[in-house]
């Protein structure tokens, strides 16, 4: 991560990320499980997550008994995530 947020006259530049949130449900489980991945674009998201939902329907009726699973993807503004390329954008400070 980005130690400091960057400042262009008054403003913090902040990103928009997309979080895929993959979410896991089996029985006799005390919680769910999830695991969760960052993407640049809204696209990228949700071809990742139609991917992970793509694999999970394809599984047998005996696999999806004992497994259930969610997928979507969450859009928010973040500072700059080192490594990740977004598009910036600004908040007035």
């Amino acid at each position: 991560m980005v130690s400091s947020c960057k400042r262009k006259m008054g403003e913090i530049i902040m990103v928009k990320v997309f979080l895929l949130l993959m979410i896991v449900s089996m029985p006799n489980m005390p919680s769910v499980k999830y695991n969760a991945m960052l993407y640049p674009s809204i696209e990228e998201c949700i071809a990742a997550r139609d991917g992970y939902m793509d694999v999970y329907n394809s599984k047998d009726k005996e696999y999806k008994d004992r497994i259930i699973t969610h997928a979507t993807c969450l859009e928010f503004e973040t500072f700059p995530v080192q490594g990740l390329p977004a598009e910036p954008i600004g908040l007035g400070a």
